[in-house]
């Protein structure tokens, strides 16, 4: 992406603030503001936008336990939805970050990307079937149009499992 590449970020109502302010302060350096503001993970704005930064994940391990569906339904279908509104609004580059969470509980420290993958709640569990989502679609979307994800831990993990 050129230094005039427009960039909109996804965000839930709860890190919406924070994430306008964190590219308040970062987009000086790296692109300028989307005339749109944030967007949400089905916003029309993408249709003006080089890239997207998908921050709009619900977070708590402890509220996924209660609320699953919710968890599922906001990230996994969220995704669904956000990465179709990219392939129609022809969007092919996704900054997407992923969660520790998918590792489960750790058998040494410090926790590598070679650490098998074994979630041991709904929110790790969502994230792991978004990784494995999102790395199919690349898979095929780079074939057809050059599509790039940016999700080292997503990368290296593939990388391994196919040596």
């Amino acid at each position: 992406m050129s230094s005039q590449s427009t960039i909109s970020p996804t965000a839930t109502k709860r890190s919406l603030e924070r994430v306008q302010s964190n590219l308040r302060a970062v987009a000086p350096l790296s692109a300028r503001r989307h005339p749109g503001g944030s967007g949400g993970l089905r916003h029309t704005s993408l249709l003006r936008s080089d890239a997207v930064v998908h921050l709009a994940g619900l977070k708590a391990v402890g509220e996924s336990n209660v609320q699953p569906i919710t968890y599922y339904e906001n990230n996994v279908l969220g995704t669904m939805q956000l990465v179709s509104t990219m392939t129609n609004a022809k969007v092919k580059a996704l900054v997407f970050s992923s969660s520790a969470t998918v590792y489960g509980i750790s058998t040494y420290l410090p926790l590598g990307e070679e650490h098998p993958v074994e979630p041991t709640n709904p929110y790790g569990s969502q994230s792991l079937l978004i990784e494995e989502m999102l790395k199919d679609h690349v898979s095929v979307r780079r074939r057809m149009a050059h599509w790039h994800l940016c999700a080292p831990s997503i990368q290296l993990r593939a990388r391994k499992r196919a040596r």
